[in-house]
């Protein structure tokens, strides 16, 4: 069953509930008011036909009961409100009004000298008060018995009830018809909401709800373009990761396929020709700077894989101690590229991970090397923080250029392939750098101007000791 339905039906049988026992009520209090009304007004007149008759018994003396009966019957016509009236002498009847005389035992049993006794009865579709009460006249009781026609309350209710129905079912009607169209208009939103989910469900992700109805709905109408949002924007995420994949996966073969066919190249070469010491000796040192090409292509590439799915412990460690250690190694081979190292290490313990610590320091520095063909100077700059280190890595090397900046940290990108090639990058350093920045929490950031150098700066937020 549709919503609008629901909130009709349930719109419906509220205001037929409220009505029903509203108006039940109110026809009953009316009737009973009424009823009340006519028991009052029978009793009244009822009292001056015993109080005339008991005055009348003080000042007469009856001998025979066909004188009371005479003398009651004056009485009787000056008061023509009962239907019927009668009296009963030691219960046995000595005058009636008309030849409908109820049955009055049970009423007498009831009567006394003091309260009249009454009560309703029907007989044939006519309804009456019977009242009954007794006086005693020398010596002996006089029943008293009438009969007070209520007829016309009783057929007002009937009247009452009639137009009371037709006016629920109009009111039910009315209630119908103007319950449907104001959920129409309430459920019109959702109607829409539940078109745009459809459409969006079936690939068409521009639709955007935008209900206005300063209600819920419009809250959830909000909500649901912002989810659309996210969706869409998750969406475009996951497929350019997708499209960064299908490209690393293509620039891994790409690098793989390069050396291995100028390898097997010379290996056949090796293998078929009769070659002269010199271009032997050639061949095989080609071979071997490509194999060590492969191994330090398929090391860094390992070292990213480990960095980005496995979750790494940091522990207390001297960054300053660890870069000292690398930089140790490191100068002699600078030296003779005619590249001097500047350091400025504040000492201190920090939360790292040495490996990949280690390795962030390598990579930054093989950069810095592989910008600075003519010789330059490299600036290590390490500043100790409240929730862990900055470390800076300045070069005077070539420069990046501004529009390939963005790039730089993708896997296997190369601002220069054919110069990165001959000193051995294959573009995976910065990516490993970035990497092993966000596994401590932090960043990596660079800026740089071409013919002046590169600044790098990385971020390390694993924890402060």
């Amino acid at each position: 069953m549709k919503f609008r339905y629901k909130v009709t039906l349930c719109m419906i049988s509220m205001i037929a509930f409220i009505f029903g026992i509203g108006g039940t009520f109110l026809l009953y209090s009316s009737f009973q008011s009424s009823i009340n009304r006519e028991k009052i007004s029978a009793i009244k007149s009822f009292d001056m036909v015993i109080h005339t008759f008991s005055l009348l018994s003080q000042e007469t003396t009856w001998t025979t009961a066909s004188e009371i009966s005479k003398d009651f019957g004056k009485i009787v016509e000056q008061n023509d409100l009962f239907v019927a009236i009668s009296l009963h002498k030691d219960k046995e009847l000595i005058y009636k009004s008309s030849d409908f005389v109820n049955d009055m035992e049970e009423m007498c049993d009831k009567a006394d000298y003091r309260n009249v006794a009454y009560k309703i009865i029907r007989s044939e579709n006519q309804y009456y008060i019977q009242l009954c009460s007794v006086i005693k006249v020398e010596n002996a009781d006089l029943y008293i018995d009438a009969l007070y026609d209520i007829t016309k309350v009783y057929e007002q209710r009937e009247e009452l009830q009639k137009l009371y129905i037709a006016v629920f079912l109009f009111v039910v009607t009315c209630s119908a018809v103007f319950s449907y169209i104001l959920s129409y208009f309430l459920t019109k939103p959702i109607s829409r909401l539940k078109k745009i989910v459809s459409s969006i469900t079936q690939g068409n992700y521009d639709l955007r709800s935008d209900i206005h109805t300063n209600d819920e709905i419009e809250e959830l109408s909000v909500e649901f373009d912002r989810m659309t949002d996210t969706l869409v924007d998750k969406m475009e995420e996951l497929n350019a990761a997708v499209d960064r994949q299908n490209q690393f996966i293509a620039n891994f073969t790409h690098e793989l396929k390069t050396p291995m066919t100028s390898m097997i190249g010379y290996a056949d070469l090796l293998r078929r020709q009769n070659l002269s010491q010199e271009e032997q000796t050639d061949a095989a040192n080609y071979i071997y700077s490509e194999s060590k090409r492969l191994e330090r292509l398929s090391i860094k590439l390992l070292e990213l894989i480990a960095a980005g799915n496995k979750e790494q412990e940091l522990t207390i460690q001297n960054p300053a101690y660890l870069i000292e250690n690398v930089v140790k190694h490191y100068v002699p081979y600078f030296q003779e590229n005619g590249i001097e190292i500047e350091k400025k290490c504040e000492a201190g313990n920090c939360m790292l991970e040495p490996d990949l610590f280690v390795s962030l320091v390598v990579n930054l520095l093989e950069n810095a090397r592989r910008a600075m063909e003519n010789g330059g100077v490299i600036k290590i700059v390490l500043s100790m923080k409240k929730d862990g280190c900055d470390l800076l890595i300045q070069d005077t090397g070539c420069g990046i250029p501004k529009d390939k900046l963005v790039h730089i940290t993708e896997a296997f990108y190369r601002i220069d392939k054919a110069r990165s090639r001959s000193f051995g990058g294959a573009g995976l350093g910065l990516s490993l750098c970035d990497r092993i920045a966000k596994i401590h929490n932090g960043s990596l950031s660079i800026e740089s101007e071409v013919g002046v150098g590169t600044v790098v700066k990385v971020q390390i937020r694993g924890g402060r000791i």
